[in-house]
């Protein structure tokens, strides 16, 4: 059950990286992904996040049990350290 539930912490945070880059980050063109470009203008995230959830979930299955735990715990973490780094602009983005 471990595992699983760090799948769905990451997800959320995912989710949330999600609804602060649609909420502020492309309105005010400070993305850094590349992929999705400054404003938005390379891949809409609203195309972006489903697909990279869905492949993050894809993932986890097909590894063994300690190395899914550690995928999704490090891409968790990743995630987390962005989604705390766009909170930290909350002042820059209203």
């Amino acid at each position: 059950h471990r595992t699983r539930t760090i799948a769905h912490a990451s997800t959320t945070l995912h989710a949330a990286d999600w609804h602060q880059t649609r909420t502020g980050i492309t309105r005010h063109c400070i993305e850094q992904n590349p992929i999705i470009g400054k404003c938005g203008e390379n891949v809409s995230p609203d195309i972006y996040f489903p697909v990279v959830i869905a492949a993050h979930l894809a993932v986890g299955p097909v590894l063994k049990k300690d190395w899914r735990t550690a995928w999704f715990a490090t891409v968790g973490g990743a995630q987390g350290s962005m989604v705390w780094s766009n909170w930290q602009m909350r002042d820059t983005l209203r």
